[in-house]
Order: structure tokens, then sequence, then C-alpha cells
């Protein structure tokens, strides 16, 4: 399970920008630290606003507006999820100098000059966020509704026919049908396809820290299925690749 978590930011332009990095649950660990050089910048920001990277300066941490965390996967209607957050505290680090100056002159609390605190409560409250679905562009067709239904909704690890057939009332072979006459490819197939292109682009990017996190951005539920997928569909691993 991961959890994002977000921070709005000054980037010294026009526009705010968001950054993003992913809490990793791991079982019987309560209290995770995340350095702000490993915060990113989710490349469905840049299309929305239509920017390259290039065209943004980095983002001023000394000016983080907001923060916010997300649910990671997106769940079926009805179904509610929840996490508490109990205590956030933001430290900065300070420059070595410190540090031998602190040592020099003996203080009881040298270890305690290398980083100042800045704790802030926050109320310990659950709160349900609902998924917004994505919205598309309808072409007036039912064809080209659901290639584009897709397009927007490849990135959820959990997508199936049903989820399509839900969607436009319409039964799984007939789906699969019109995705094959499309596409030439089947549903697995092209879902695939999809989540493979982007990860390539992401990779090329070099946005993400890790190869597994590009892989779960794009959709893939496991480093392994998605290693074995992007060599099967590319021929190349996805380290190689980058």
């Amino acid at each position: 399970r991961r959890i994002p978590f977000n921070l709005s930011v000054q980037n010294k332009k026009y526009t705010h920008q968001y950054v993003r990095q992913f809490i990793e649950i791991k079982k019987g660990k309560t209290l995770y630290s995340l350095r702000l050089s490993d915060f990113y910048t989710p490349a469905s920001w840049y299309n929305r606003n239509n920017l390259a990277q290039v065209d943004i300066p980095d983002p001023d941490f000394s000016k983080i507006e907001a923060l916010s965390f997300e649910s990671c996967h997106l769940l079926a209607t009805g179904v509610q999820d929840e996490f508490e957050v109990n205590h956030l505290v933001l430290t900065k680090e300070q420059n070595w100098i410190y540090v031998m100056l602190a040592l020099f002159l003996g203080l009881s609390f040298t270890f305690a000059g290398i980083w100042f605190f800045y704790p802030f409560e926050i109320k310990k409250e659950v709160i349900h966020v609902p998924v917004k679905q994505v919205e598309f562009e309808s072409k007036g067709s039912v064809e080209e509704d659901i290639i584009l239904y897709l397009g927007g909704h490849y990135t959820n690890p959990n997508l199936t026919l049903s989820d399509l057939t839900k969607e436009f009332g319409i039964n799984n072979r007939e789906i699969s049908n019109i995705i094959k006459t499309k596409t030439a490819m089947t549903f697995p197939k092209y879902l695939s396809f999809l989540r493979v292109e982007e990860a390539k682009r992401l990779l090329a990017s070099k946005n993400y820290k890790t190869i597994s996190e590009v892989g779960y951005a794009v959709g893939f539920n496991s480093p392994s299925n998605f290693n074995r997928v992007f060599k099967n569909m590319v021929g190349t691993s996805p380290k190689q690749f980058q």
C-alpha cells in the first residue's frame, strides 16, 4: 500500500505547482520520513497545464502553501478507505559548519543543533475523500468513447472489462470486439500497450526516483509484472531502456 503525499509550492513564475512523494506502508511501522529532494511533479500536471518541464523552474520549497494526502488506489463506488495522520514534523537540515561550531563550543545540545524542529499539531480526524471520475470528451459514438475512457483510466491497476460494462452498459464480449476492431489488440494487450508507452515516456523524463515508481504510476500492480510486460513488449527491461 502506498499513500501519495502532495505539497503545493510556488515556482517563482506564474503558476502554482505541486510535488509528490509516496509513503510506502510497512507492517508495524508508524513513523515515516520523506526528503524534499525526493519529491517530483507528476507528468500529468505538465500535461494538464500544457507545459514542458523545461518551462518551469525548480519549485521554491521555502514557500510550501498546502499539503495533502491521497488515497492511492481507485475504489469501487460506495467503498471507503481510511488512514490516520497523528503527527507531522517539518525539519530543516543545517550546514555542516554549524555542526563543527557546535562541537567546538561544546554545547550540550550538539545534535539538536543539527536539526531545527518545527512541529505543529494536526487535529486527529478521519476524512473520507471521494475519488472523482476522470472526465473525457465524448466523440458521439460508443466505440470512440470506450477508447477515450481507456486513455483516461489505464493507470487504474484494478481496471477490468466489467468496469467498462458498468460504464457503457455493454456486455464484455461486445466491448472486447470493439477494442479489437479499433486497436487490433485484445483488451489486456491494449491496456498493457497504453501503460508501457506512458512508462517509456516517464523513464525518458527521469522524473522518478525508482523504476518501481514508474510501474506503479502507470497502473502495474507489482514491479515484477511491470518488468515482465515491459520486456515482452519493448524487448528490453525498464532499467536497460532508461
